[in-house]
């Protein structure tokens, strides 16, 4: 995935995995330092 889409996709992981199984947390790990780099 491009730089530009890893955002988006790690955003649309976490409301998935949170609204279906709020217990994986390799989604959530991984999406962290993009919201850091992002802010």
């Amino acid at each position: 995935y491009p730089p530009s889409v890893l955002p988006v996709v790690s955003n649309a992981r976490i409301r998935t995995s949170s609204s279906e199984h709020p217990s994986t947390d390799p989604p959530q790990v991984s999406s962290l330092p993009l919201f850091y780099l992002y802010r």
